[in-house]
Formats: C-alpha cells, structure tokens, sequence
C-alpha cells in the first residue's frame, strides 16, 4: 500500500464527499500531508540508500509528480508537471538525497555522530592538494559497483566541490541553510541557461532570417 495512497484516505475521511470533496481541500494542507507522510518515508535513512540507478530515481521521482497532481488538484494530461513542481518550490528528490548525504557527511566530519571519517574510508586530502576548504578529502578508489556508489565514494566528490563558506558552518542547521541556498542558486541558473546548440535550431535560425529578408 503507497503513502500517496494513505494521504488520499486520511483525506477522504477527514474530509467525506458529502462535506467537502478533496480536491477542494487547501493546497496547503494537502502539500503538508505530502511532506510529512510522504516524501518522508521516501527520505528515511536515505543517506545510505540513495539510489543511482536511473531506473530507481524515476521511480522516486514519479511518486512526487504524482503527488503534485493530488496538491495542485491538476490531473489534465496537457497540464506540465514540471511548471507544478516549481510553483510548489518542491526540489527534485535526486538532489535533496545529495544535500542529506552531504549533510550527514558535515556531521561525520565535525564529530557530530559517532563515526569517524576513517570509518568510511575517507582520507584527508594533502597541503598540496588544491582544494576550496580545509576539510577536504582524497577521492576514493572503487573496484566493485556497489562500493563505487556507496555513501562515502559517492558524496566525497560533491563535498570537495563545496565552497568553504558552505563547509565551515559552525551548526549542521546553518550548514544545511547554506547548502540549500546554494542548490537553489545552481538550478535558477539551469533554469535561466540558453537551449543546446544543435544542427536543427540553427537550420530553423537560418531558414526564420531567409523569411525576414524576403519581407
């Protein structure tokens, strides 16, 4: 039985069609019924767990567009998910399972849990290393599939890549608020980021300036 689907019947007992049909529910209140029922469940312990096949990520990713839908009450086939998702704020969940494998790995790092670096495997990176903070590690070597997208393997190169303003957060919590910022300001550049370059744009290019000339 699927989280979306409890929402659903929690919703529907909460609110029966006699009363008030779901659908004209608050937004508000469906989105937090998501959020603490849902995407919660997908989110646990996924640190550990967070899947790289393509397979496994669509699947996760199927179940929030579908929970847009039950949000936004919008399941027109014409109607763009994507521009839902946006609406709504919601980050993709590939990315947030990044972020909380990151944000675990700070409190690895700064002895807020009981496990080491050296306990995953992670060596510190030399002097000599350019690096963009102080705590940054050597890449780790892998022989096997399984431990190349373990969490240490996997999440060392992104750590690495992180700014030392983000990295030298005195709390996980002002960690996490750097992190999000600077997610957030990496997909409004994707966002903003001009179409691919391709055989067909430039013929339709061309062909839209012959019209022009003609006229």
């Amino acid at each position: 039985m699927s989280s979306l689907y409890i929402v659903k019947q929690i919703f529907y007992s909460r609110f029966p069609p006699s009363q008030c049909a779901m659908r004209r529910c608050p937004a508000k209140l469906k989105e937090s019924a998501y959020i603490s029922l849902v995407r919660s469940t997908l989110e646990y312990a996924s640190s550990v767990w967070d899947p790289h096949l393509a397979k496994d990520i669509n699947k996760l990713e199927n179940i929030q567009r579908r929970s847009a839908r039950f949000v936004k009450g919008d399941y027109c086939t014409t109607s763009s998910v994507m521009q839902m998702l946006q609406e709504l704020g919601w980050q993709d969940l590939q990315s947030r399972g990044r972020d909380l494998r990151l944000a675990l790995l700070y409190k690895v790092v700064m002895g807020h849990v009981g496990i080491q670096p050296e306990h995953v495997g992670l060596v510190a990176a030399d002097d000599k290393t350019r690096a963009k903070h102080q705590f940054k590690f050597r890449a780790v070597g892998s022989s096997t599939q399984a431990f190349h997208h373990s969490f240490a393997v996997r999440t060392v190169g992104d750590w690495n890549s992180l700014p030392s303003h983000v990295v030298e957060q005195s709390t996980a919590a002002s960690f996490k608020v750097q992190l999000s910022r600077l997610t957030s300001a990496a997909v409004g550049r994707r966002r903003k980021a001009p179409p691919p370059f391709t055989r067909y744009s430039t013929r339709r290019t061309v062909n839209s300036l012959s019209e022009q000339s003609e006229h």
